[in-house]
């Protein structure tokens, strides 16, 4: 299942996880969970008025209404304009002004991966953790971590193949795909096997 978000944040790969694979609440458990983290400076917040998470990420300005059965099934982050749309966009700016710097993103980017590990470790959960930009690189993780291409970042990974991207960076199909291929090459087939199994002992 694809929980992805168009210009989501660390804080939102937390708050899906603890939805979806909250170990105090009864949850579906996933076989395994890969979290791809993004930029610290992105963050969320709960609007009032429209009833959701409202993403905020630079350069963000098309908020809508995201309708859930609709993303699952055509695969579509796209809804009906919010109501709201001035009054979020003063939001953004303000949060990019004066809180989207490198180190508030650095420790949010680190207190949402810790925590989400933390919890998923309480249920055997397996997660493999990755970078999509905006890698941490003065922290060294516990081993408990795990991460297979360390500090590999997709945009870079990318950028050092040739992908093509458009002209806001974002790349296509076929970049994604590759770096999915690279990523289960790196992956260490044990992995899975060696989580899952802790639930039988």
């Amino acid at each position: 299942m694809n929980h992805a978000i168009p210009g989501g944040s660390n804080d939102a790969i937390f708050r899906i996880f603890e939805t979806y694979c909250n170990p105090y609440k009864e949850r579906v458990k996933p076989d395994v969970v890969i979290a791809c983290w993004t930029g610290g400076e992105r963050t969320e917040i709960w609007d009032y008025e429209e009833g959701e998470w409202i993403g905020l990420a630079g350069g963000k300005i098309n908020f809508s209404k995201v309708i859930p059965d609709k993303i699952m099934l055509e695969g579509q982050a796209t809804g009906e304009p919010v109501d709201n749309h001035n009054d979020i966009v003063a939001y953004q700016k303000q949060w990019i002004t004066h809180h989207a710097d490198r180190w508030w993103g650095r420790m949010n980017k680190l207190k949402n991966i810790l925590a989400l590990n933390t919890m998923a470790a309480q249920k055997n959960i397996p997660v493999i953790n990755l970078d999509s930009f905006g890698a941490v690189q003065e922290y060294e993780f516990p081993d408990s971590i795990y991460r297979p291409l360390g500090q590999t970042e997709f945009c870079n990974w990318a950028v050092d193949r040739g992908f093509n991207n458009t002209k806001s960076g974002h790349y296509f199909l076929s970049a994604h795909k590759s770096f999915a291929n690279f990523i289960a090459k790196k992956v260490d087939p044990k992995y899975h096997a060696d989580n899952i199994g802790k639930e039988s002992e």
